[in-house]
């Protein structure tokens, strides 16, 4: 129940089931619980149903206005390479590192065209994958595997993979409103492993969605 200063009366804390003292709410034995009471269920209805100042419904519109706005301007760090004729990024919260000298261990009677080979990873053999043959539909033999090829290292909750770019532009930062949608066109992605795009350099580049990424090679454990 409300008074006459808009603010809750509650007698639940005070005579009801919550209470702190010996006092009893007559009412009590009748309804069993507070939360039967027509006092609590009007007082919570009241506080639903109340106004709400100006100054609160101002204060509020600054602070998701602002979260929008920082959302939009926030920047992403990725690392951006050349895979056959395309350029792709991948967020750099997935890149492990860049081995300049690794070996390709080829697998024998291996018929699959989304795996290269084998590579010791730190102690580890992990699968050395064609990224190429993963997003485009080309099935040229670009990636074919030699040995003794730069590679990055990348890490996912299915685990380890490498694979072997033409060209690395580094790591770079870019804004979330810089994204736009794939261009499947251009990237010829296969399977909408790219959901987004930006311009760097002049160069129109793949953001690969590496949630998808993970999903697509976890199958090639299988």
């Amino acid at each position: 129940m409300e008074n006459d200063n808009n603010t809750i009366n509650d007698c639940w804390n005070k005579i009801g089931v919550w209470r702190t003292n010996d006092e009893i709410c007559p009412t009590l034995s009748s309804v069993i619980h507070c939360r039967n009471c027509k006092t609590y269920i009007d007082s919570g209805l009241s506080l639903l149903n109340r106004s709400y100042s100006n100054d609160y419904c101002n204060n509020n519109t600054k602070i998701y206005k602002q979260k929008a706005e920082s959302k939009i301007n926030e920047k992403i760090s990725v690392i951006i390479f050349r895979s056959n004729k395309n350029w792709f990024a991948l967020k750099t919260s997935i890149f492990t590192e860049i081995d300049n000298n690794k070996t390709v261990h080829s697998i024998p009677h291996n018929k699959n065209r989304f795996i290269l080979g084998l590579v010791n990873i730190r102690g580890e053999l992990e699968l050395c994958i064609s990224l190429n043959s993963l997003i485009s539909q080309s099935h040229d033999h670009a990636d074919s595997p030699t040995n003794k090829v730069k590679l990055i290292i990348i890490k996912l909750d299915s685990g380890k993979y490498a694979f072997k770019p033409e060209e690395i532009l580094g790591v770079h930062s870019i804004n979330n409103n810089e994204i736009k949608s794939a261009a499947n066109i251009i990237t010829g992605d296969r399977d909408h492993l790219v959901t987004g795009s930006f311009d760097f350099n002049e160069k129109h580049i793949g953001l690969i969605d590496e949630g998808l990424l993970n999903n697509q090679l976890g199958t090639l454990r299988t």
